[in-house]
């Protein structure tokens, strides 16, 4: 089911937070790409970005144009990640997963 109107509302007002405290490395394109989360082109595609901004602006890009299962998968690949406080907000920015609160 493709993510809803209002979730991908939600996922942009926080694209600033996002861009400011999450980070691509320490394993967070692995760990979607293990997932099938993305794509081998999407994790080259956010991997030749010059800055970290610039690679998790096109992440989230690519989060925005899938499912609410991809959405789950990212938010568990934050967690594993170890970018919890990530996932926390998230879930609590209202994005409104069920699934979310199995695992945060």
């Amino acid at each position: 089911m493709p993510l809803s109107a209002k979730v991908k509302q939600r996922l942009r007002k926080l694209n600033k937070w996002l861009t400011e405290y999450m980070t691509t490395d320490h394993g967070l394109i692995d760990e979607l790409l293990t997932r099938n989360a993305i794509s081998d082109r999407d994790c080259e595609d956010i991997k030749s970005k010059p800055t970290e901004y610039q690679r998790v602006a096109h992440l989230i890009d690519v989060i925005l144009r899938r499912s609410d299962r991809t959405l789950k998968m990212f938010l568990e690949a934050l967690v594993a990640s170890s970018q919890n406080h990530v996932a926390r907000v998230l879930e609590k920015g209202c994005l409104l997963l069920k699934q979310a609160n199995a695992f945060l």
